[in-house]
């Protein structure tokens, strides 16, 4: 599913640093189902200021391709494929 995500997310329309973000979810994705990322890991990571990085979240979030809960200093994140995208959603459904 990974793998089948990541390759969704190159050849999307996402924003350059709405990329950047999903490649510290796909790094920290560690069942392949979840990544728990704090705003302080993805500044770390990634280099941005907090409020670029929050700001690339949230357009993944906008665009479907992550689905966030709330928690104890961070956000869960479901990494999945938006509607319309075609690139192995049967993978990731499994």
């Amino acid at each position: 599913m990974r793998t089948v995500w990541m390759e969704a997310v190159w050849s999307s329309d996402l924003k350059p640093m709405e990329r950047f973000v999903a490649c510290v979810y796909f790094d920290h994705a560690r069942d392949q189902h979840h990544a728990w990322v704090t705003a302080a890991r993805l500044t770390e990571r990634t280099g941005l200021s907090r409020d670029a990085a929050l700001r690339a979240r949230k357009g993944l979030v906008e665009a479907g391709w992550i689905v966030v809960r709330e928690g104890a200093g961070g956000l869960l994140a479901a990494p999945q494929l938006p509607v319309g995208e075609s690139a192995g959603a049967e993978a990731c459904a499994a």
